[in-house]
């Protein structure tokens, strides 16, 4: 079965969900927190994160770092 969104084919990406856990300590729940309330979601571009919009894009991260890293908002 192939995958197709926008003309994406996600057979290439696999359909298994990778992660990696990592401990969260008060300090860095407290940074997650602030950055996280400072966004102005209504101006978050998402299309940066897919590779439909975003050719440089090899492989998608999920990861909290990845995404409050990239300053696209």
């Amino acid at each position: 079965m192939v995958l197709s969104f926008y003309g994406i084919d996600f057979a290439g990406e696999g359909l298994i969900q990778k992660t990696s856990f990592s401990t969260l300590d008060q300090k860095a729940a407290e940074i997650y927190l602030n950055q996280i309330d400072n966004i102005a979601w209504n101006h978050v571009d998402f299309r940066r994160l897919t590779k439909t919009h975003n050719k440089k894009l090899k492989e998608y991260d999920f990861s909290i770092s990845s995404f409050l890293g990239n300053q696209f908002w």
